[in-house]
């Protein structure tokens, strides 16, 4: 099995606010570092993006993008909250939270950049968000409707 080192995640539903972002695993701490390996395995991804769907309405959906340096394309992953295990969900929610954290301060700092700056610039700011919390569009990763596969 490899080491998942990156993960890119996007979710939508729920309170309809959409939150994407990049999360680098060997920033995280250890032991969050460790539940990920173990609970997002991609045979487990697969399995659960397999399971049926459910018609509760405003669930959280979730797509996972898994970077590999063993495969061209990366894995991508996607699930409702119905479709989870509970320590997925958990994980998930950890990561969810480090993102938003993440992009609070980038936007705090991108200000502070700006009124420190001689002409501040809106769009300089708009870049760094972007560079930083950008997060590939599945579309152009695989095909539109195709999820993950359990295939190292």
């Amino acid at each position: 099995m490899s080491k998942i080192k990156q993960i890119y995640l996007r979710t939508s539903g729920g309170m309809g606010i959409p939150i994407e972002g990049e999360v680098e695993i060997d920033a995280l701490p250890q032991d969050l570092a460790r539940r990920v390996q173990r609970v997002l395995a991609p045979q487990r991804l697969d399995r659960i993006a397999k399971r049926p769907r459910s018609s509760i309405p405003d669930q959280i959906a979730y797509e996972l993008v898994l970077p590999s340096e063993q495969r061209p394309e990366p894995r991508v992953y996607a699930f409702e909250e119905s479709q989870a295990d509970d320590d997925v969900l958990d994980v998930l929610d950890e990561l969810t939270a480090r993102i938003v954290e993440a992009t609070f301060r980038a936007r705090k700092e991108a200000r502070g950049m700006a009124e420190n700056a001689p002409n501040p610039s809106p769009a300089g700011a708009a870049l760094v968000q972007e560079t930083l919390f950008s997060m590939p569009d599945a579309e152009n990763l695989e095909d539109e409707g195709q999820e993950g596969d359990a295939s190292l």
